[in-house]
């Protein structure tokens, strides 16, 4: 069975957390530039090309043979994951009917 334990030589509790923690600055990062970049490209448009990350981050994960690797793509995963956090309920609140909004 594989191990990211022993595959990235991930053996003290700080490196663990670096990697785990490192999608969640991505997703801070992200979230910082996300609502200016949706008012310049428009929602829709920036969730099309926020795809590109995404996909991008998910193969250099699946891919990654060193640790600095894995980290930039958590790290490109997380960025990913704060844009749409923003740019998605925003999406949706100009979708739903006028008289459904809050």
């Amino acid at each position: 069975s594989f191990s990211t334990t022993a595959a990235f030589s991930l053996n003290t509790n700080t490196l663990k957390g670096a990697v785990v923690s490192s999608a969640l600055l991505g997703a801070a990062l992200g979230s910082l530039f996300a609502a200016r970049l949706a008012d310049t490209l428009g929602r829709s448009h920036t969730l099309l090309l926020n795809t590109l990350p995404l996909t991008l981050s998910t193969l250099l994960s699946s891919l990654s043979t060193s640790l600095a690797t894995l980290l930039l793509a958590r790290t490109l995963t997380g960025v990913s994951i704060g844009i749409c956090s923003v740019v998605v309920p925003l999406h949706i609140s100009e979708l739903s009917p006028p008289d459904l909004r809050a």
